[in-house]
C-alpha cells in the first residue's frame, strides 16, 4: 500500500511545472538529509545506490530525478513517510 500511495504521490509531483525555486527546494531538502545522516557525497549516493556525480546534481539542483530514481531515492535511503512526503513536496 505504501508503495504505491508513494508512486502516486511522486507522479503528481513530477507532472506539476518544475520551478526554479521548486528545483531548489528539493535539492535543498536532500542535501539536509545528507548532512542529518552526516555522510559524505560518495557515501550518501551510494546507499542511494546511484553514481556520485548523478547525485551531485540533485543536491545542486542542477538536475531534478524522473519518476523511477525519485521512487528509488525514496526507497533506497529509507526515507519514512513524512521525510518522503516533505521530498515529494519540495518540487
Amino acid at each position: 500500500k505504501h508503495f504505491c500511495t508513494v508512486h502516486y504521490l511522486v507522479f503528481l509531483a513530477l507532472k506539476s511545472f518544475l520551478s526554479r525555486r521548486n528545483i531548489m527546494k528539493f535539492s535543498h531538502y536532500l542535501t539536509s538529509i545528507k548532512e542529518e545522516r552526516k555522510l559524505s557525497l560518495r557515501a550518501f549516493a551510494e546507499q542511494a545506490d546511484i553514481s556520485p556525480s548523478y547525485m551531485h546534481m540533485f543536491l545542486t539542483g542542477t538536475r531534478m530525478p524522473n519518476k523511477l530514481v525519485f521512487v528509488k531515492l525514496i526507497e533506497k535511503l529509507k526515507l519514512n513517510e513524512v521525510e518522503a512526503y516533505t521530498l515529494i513536496t519540495a518540487v
